[in-house]
């Protein structure tokens, strides 16, 4: 018996541990849930009290499951007395915000500089967190807009924000800083951004293809010295007939960033310092209406980098000014049987030295008697008229040269290396030397 109560006792015990374990495990789990909801509960008050509200019909489907929980959005909003069917921002620091779409309710779209108590910095999405669908989408979801009104306060309009809009006007603040690449850009052959009008003045960068194939673009004015145009930023604005620099330059033009426009006259900045730093190849290249460049007085040195003047078949002359130190003329596409481009310097000042290309003769000595003129008019006996007794121009491209140009080839391919035939440095294609004709005028 005694054996047996013992026995009893012990397995007792066990029993006991087993209930107590299996109604721990019950009540954390009970525990876990309620904390779950709770935690549920606590992300919907705090999504109410964003203002993160669900779209109306007209933009659900273009509308988007975002995970990011600084992402506000907002419908049938009542911003000083306008009605906005859709808006959509986000924070980028405390008190500043980046506003990704704002949709509306008529063909004027005014941006304001505050919203919900914050200031607009930015206006467009940041392409790294678009989705497939949203690739092409610009800043007003795809609502067509005549007309855009943008108050102070913002300094950057993002990558794709106009893209492909059918605005014709562009009111920008003083503020802004900066556009990026493909702002106001075309998309495809057929839906191009139909901008007419817009204000740069105060604008520090231009970024690539920034406004590219705008084609009722008609001026634009640069007056912020420091300004850096990017490469092919206006590039194909067929219609771009007015384009007015700074007058002293401290920025940059990269390549081809006017290239295709519609421009017939150019004033060339001042330029001081390192002039290749500011300056970059094929600013002005195919400009096909493009007849007169007018150069500053007393300069110490234009530079002319390759290819500038590419194409642009109306324009037969530069004319360098008295006062100027040095010119620096580099590859243009110039021969007796191609004209397409400057044919003609002429200098009125006879202290002006003049550069042209590189090229080797047979012992291996590098000279700068090379230049892509076929006539040089300059006083008797000035420094340039005896440059041009001497340096050498081509006469001739081969077929295959010339085939290549007439696809409107934008970049120099020559690079001569001996006096009669040359061989090019960066292809085997030939063409026959020169001498520059000189006019001496007294």
């Amino acid at each position: 018996m005694k054996i047996k109560i013992r026995n009893f006792k012990k397995y007792q015990t066990v029993v006991a541990l087993l209930v107590i374990n299996i109604l721990s495990i019950g009540c954390s789990a009970q525990t876990g849930q309620n904390t779950t909801s709770a935690k549920d509960s606590r992300q919907q008050q705090e999504s109410s009290r964003a203002g993160v509200v669900s779209s109306s019909d007209a933009v659900t489907e273009l509308q988007a499951e975002d995970s990011n929980p600084a992402i506000v959005k907002k419908t049938n909003v009542v911003i000083q007395g306008r009605t906005y069917r859709y808006i959509e921002y986000e924070t980028i620091r405390p008190g500043v915000i980046r506003l990704n779409y704002i949709v509306p309710q008529d063909e004027v779209l005014m941006v304001p500089s505050t919203l919900d108590g914050c200031n607009i910095e930015e206006l467009g999405k940041d392409p790294e967190s678009k989705n497939v669908e949203e690739s092409e989408l610009n800043i007003t979801r795809g609502q067509k807009v005549k007309k855009v009104v943008i108050d102070g306060g913002v300094r950057t309009i993002k990558q794709d924000a106009f893209q492909g809009m059918d605005v014709s006007e562009v009111v920008l603040p003083k503020s802004l800083k900066q556009i990026k690449g493909y702002a106001f850009s075309s998309i495809g052959r057929d839906t191009y951004c139909k901008i007419q009008k817009i204000n740069l003045d105060w604008v520090e960068k231009i970024e690539s293809s920034a406004f590219m194939a705008c084609r009722n673009l008609k001026k634009i004015r640069l007056r912020n010295e420091k300004v850096v145009v990017e490469h092919d930023a206006f590039y194909h604005c067929s219609r771009l007939t007015e384009i007015k620099l700074p007058k002293t330059l401290k920025g940059r033009l990269e390549s081809g960033c006017f290239e295709g426009t519609g421009v017939k006259k150019i004033r060339w900045p001042r330029i001081t310092g390192r002039v290749k730093k500011h300056i970059d190849v094929g600013l002005f290249s195919h400009c096909k209406s493009l007849k007169k460049v007018e150069f500053p007085k007393n300069q110490k040195h234009i530079y002319i980098p390759k290819g500038t003047f590419n194409g642009c078949k109306k324009l037969h002359k530069l004319v360098i000014p008295k006062g100027t130190g040095m010119v620096t003329y580099e590859s243009h596409d110039c021969a007796d049987n191609y004209t397409k481009s400057v044919t003609t310097l002429e200098f009125l000042d006879a202290d002006t030295k003049v550069r042209g290309e590189r090229y080797w003769d047979k012992k291996g000595k590098a000279k700068y008697d090379f230049i892509t003129i076929k006539k040089i008019i300059a006083p008797k006996n000035s420094k340039a008229a005896r440059y041009a007794r001497k340096a050498k121009c081509i006469k001739k491209f081969t077929r295959v040269q010339l085939k290549a140009l007439k696809k409107d080839d934008s970049y120099p391919f020559y690079f001569p290396e001996a006096a009669k035939t040359v061989k090019s440095t960066t292809g085997s294609a030939l063409f026959t030397m020169g001498k520059v004709k000189l006019v001496e005028r007294k």
